[in-house]
């Protein structure tokens, strides 16, 4: 059975970034709200099947909210950086999982109503479950 990547990566950013990272953006996110915290959305997306039950080939898009321009920038390309080079390094709680090969996109600022600017990076990766 294939790990849950959304909630390894869900908790492993936040843990990295210090920033909450969820699985679904609230409902009024951000609202009328003049300065929002930032937020990292997680969103696996439907991916090749594979004939090894133990390995995942998952892709995962990344919306990266700000407060200004500015910063999602910033958190966008933080985050970028993490899944790239950090994440194969990573170790998860449940000790089954490792994601040893990563590759993901420069990020994409969005168009976005309201108060708060999006940026998008799309990620490819391999994930080893051993349960």
């Amino acid at each position: 059975m294939a790990a849950d990547v959304e909630l390894h990566l869900i908790a492993w950013l936040a843990a990295q970034t210090g920033v909450r990272a969820v699985e679904e953006v609230p409902a009024g996110y951000p609202g009328e709200v003049e300065d929002p915290d930032p937020l990292i959305h997680v969103d696996e997306l439907p991916g090749p099947d594979e004939d090894v039950p133990t390995v995942d080939h998952a892709v995962i898009d990344f919306y990266i909210y700000g407060k200004d321009r500015a910063t999602a920038r910033a958190l966008a390309e933080q985050v970028r950086s993490l899944v790239t080079y950090q994440l194969p390094l990573a170790s998860f709680d449940d000790g089954q999982t490792t994601i040893p090969k990563t590759r993901c996109t420069r990020p994409s600022r969005l168009p976005y109503p309201g108060a708060v600017h999006v940026y998008n990076a799309t990620a490819r990766m391999t994930v080893h479950s051993r349960a």
